[in-house]
């Protein structure tokens, strides 16, 4: 998403969130918890719940003796509209906010390859916590103690006997013909035993967590093995991806960014993730180098758009806009990029203009010409926006007046840039 999606998608969920958070229980569900209320809200940093899990897990384990696991497959992509209207409807949420957050998504889907929720925003943490509430009623109606983590569900069971008609219970929940969500075949199972004590105490994040707060251990080589650790399944282990992520640094980060030169697909996974650890290793002149990130992200955001590559694009232009400063050439290819992007293509459209407004090819008159000829409010205004790198300029007022003519809609955005 480019970073006006990114504002408003964050400002349709902040005008719901209330009565969303105040729908899940959140004494068994430790997710995406609010740290702060609207209109700046956020939610809780991941290692306070998952500290809290594995110590209330290792509890109830030894109350009752079986660990039950159970997982949705392929869990945000899966969300649909139908599923939203279904859990969310239902709440005290005022309509006209509900049905805008609805249409921002439908909007979303048809522009762009993203499918469900979109990874990464603590918006889809908001709302992703809140679907699988239906589930969590049909362990509760059934008498079963579980703790959930997104859709990562523990639930307590006194015998392995028990799982089969608990499964049945809670797949029924959540694949009503509303919902339609799978669980994962291979990791909704029993575990009994020291397996199950491990299980918890041992989970690939809470292990490399253990050394993260180890003041003899070295952060990196533990965000190392926990990033091969993600590697192995990359669309099952997103949340090690991220964690791992996090806590990469700079120069030692060549072989996490040879894994990307490989697979540009995995920036899709952990989108916001991504970005900070290429910003990160972009402003290490050193190890930029040393991994020819500069050279090859150049080569991404300036190649031919198709619908198959506009998403990793769009991320890649988010990464690279505040460290690189493309020369002429490279401005030119930004802005031949710009032009080529469709309609399925906006952030693409508002990135590589954004880019191509820092570079030595920039010229306003053409950004209100690319303006007057785009074909949607999206593009217009990324062209718009470039002009707030020529406040300076005395010629200001007859670009904006240019922008004003070309859509009433950019008004604001005029507003903004004249603003002193």
């Amino acid at each position: 998403m480019d970073p006006f999606d990114q504002v408003a998608y964050r400002a349709l969920v902040g005008r719901n969130v209330n009565p969303i958070v105040a729908s899940v229980d959140t004494n068994v569900v430790l997710s995406s918890r609010l740290a702060a209320p609207p209109p700046r809200w956020r939610v809780e940093r991941h290692h306070v719940p998952i500290k809290e899990r594995r110590e209330r897990g290792i509890q109830l384990l030894t109350q009752h003796g079986v660990l039950a696991t159970l997982d949705i497959q392929n869990y945000y992509p899966s969300v649909s509209r139908v599923a939203l209207e279904a859990v969310l409807g239902r709440l005290r949420l005022l309509r006209h906010n509900f049905e805008a957050l609805l249409a921002w998504l439908d909007k979303l889907h048809a522009t762009s390859s993203v499918t469900g929720l979109p990874i990464g925003p603590g918006g889809s943490e908001i709302l992703g916590n809140a679907l699988l509430t239906p589930g969590d009623d049909a362990l509760a109606k059934i008498g079963l103690p579980f703790l959930r983590y997104m859709d990562d569900t523990w639930a307590f069971l006194r015998s392995t006997r028990d799982f089969p008609s608990m499964l049945d219970t809670y797949q029924g929940a959540v694949s009503t013909r509303c919902l339609g969500f799978v669980c994962h075949p291979d990791k909704c199972k029993p575990i009994d035993g020291s397996t199950a004590f491990e299980t918890i105490q041992r989970s690939a994040i809470q292990y490399a967590q253990s050394s993260f707060e180890d003041p003899d251990q070295d952060d990196h080589d533990a965000a190392v093995r926990l990033f091969e650790y993600a590697m192995a399944s990359p669309d099952e282990r997103v949340p090690e991806l991220r964690v791992a992520l996090s806590k990469m640094t700079a120069p030692k980060a060549r072989e996490v960014f040879d894994c990307l030169l490989n697979d540009v697909t995995l920036l899709a996974l952990a989108p916001g993730h991504w970005r900070r650890f290429l910003r990160s290793l972009l402003t290490d002149r050193k190890a930029s180098k040393a991994a020819d990130a500069p050279d090859w992200i150049v080569q991404q955001i300036t190649q031919t758009l198709s619908p198959h590559n506009a998403y990793a694009v769009a991320l890649l232009l988010q990464a690279a806009g505040p460290v690189l400063r493309p020369s002429r050439d490279v401005g030119d290819a930004l802005f031949a990029t710009a032009r080529a992007a469709e309609g399925w293509a906006e952030p693409v459209q508002a990135g590589a203009a954004h880019l191509w407004g820092l570079t030595q090819g920039y010229k306003p008159q053409v950004a209100v010409e690319a303006a007057e000829a785009a074909p949607t409010l999206a593009s217009r205004r990324g062209y718009a926006v470039t002009l707030d790198n020529r406040r300076d300029s005395n010629k200001l007022r007859t670009w904006v007046d240019g922008i004003r003519r070309c859509d009433p809609d950019l008004d604001a955005t005029a507003g903004w840039l004249l603003a002193a």
